[in-house]
């Protein structure tokens, strides 16, 4: 089976975890100087549904988004995010066929959840449109942040494939297509701390998440808050533009 993890999964982490403020999307300037505003966006593995927001509000896209679990939770944060045009699948994007191309496709921790990442790389590869770009984030649960999560949430290793997760593997897929420029492919932040305080195992836990946040406040009071590298930083980020 090409998944690490199942739909029952998601189903409860999403009616769980809450973000309620699109606007702290950590990515946000960093994407909104790569990728030129307006056109069509589509995320892959959508909920809870703010970064959807954030490119509707903030960069000026049409919004579409794919995902395994149910979507009713997701519609309902979209109009919570006054987000007023969108589309919606509910669907497994192994299986999903859609007809149109994207100037914009993304997924944000979601293609390290599959064995065979490479093939839904290329999916993703796939539903980009010429001149259009493709923007893959996975965490980079290695070296440090393997112990938190092994001391914190051990269970949670086994859903992520962690072989994508270094600066070689990660564009490798993308690089032979010889179709895509990468613009930028990096580790991202320079903590663990700076993991989603929202997620639904931090949120379960009030002290451990006091605790993170009081360490995130000094990080970024002394600026130490983006010195990105493999062994502490939180996620890597990769940016494409399709050539033709």
């Amino acid at each position: 089976m090409n998944k690490l993890s199942k739909k029952e999964f998601w189903d409860s982490e999403w009616e769980h975890e809450k973000r309620n403020d699109y606007k702290s999307f950590v990515f946000g300037d960093f994407l909104s100087k790569l990728i030129p505003k307006g056109g069509s966006f589509v995320e892959i593995g959508c909920a809870p549904g703010s970064i959807m927001a954030y490119f509707y509000h903030k960069l000026n896209f049409d919004v579409t988004g794919v995902d395994y679990s149910s979507v009713s939770k997701i519609e309902e944060n979209l109009k919570h995010y006054d987000v007023e045009k969108f589309q919606l699948y509910e669907a497994d994007f192994t299986e999903l066929k859609l007809d149109k191309k994207y100037t914009v496709v993304s997924s944000f921790g979601f293609v390290e959840h599959f064995y065979d990442y490479d093939s839904i790389i290329q999916k993703h590869m796939d539903l980009v449109e010429d001149k259009g770009y493709l923007v893959i984030e996975l965490p980079n649960i290695r070296y440090f942040n393997w112990l938190i999560y092994r001391i914190v949430n051990p269970e949670l290793l086994s859903i992520h494939n962690l072989k994508i997760m270094n600066l070689k593997e990660l564009p490798r897929k993308i690089k032979e297509s010889n179709e895509y420029e990468i613009l930028y492919c990096n580790y991202y932040k320079s903590c663990f701390l700076f993991f989603n305080d929202q997620n639904s195992q931090l949120l379960s836990r009030p002290l451990l998440r006091l605790i993170f946040s009081k360490l995130k406040e000094i990080l970024i009071k002394f600026r130490l808050d983006n010195i990105s590298n493999r062994y502490f930083s939180p996620y890597i980020i990769l940016v494409a533009k399709k050539m033709k």
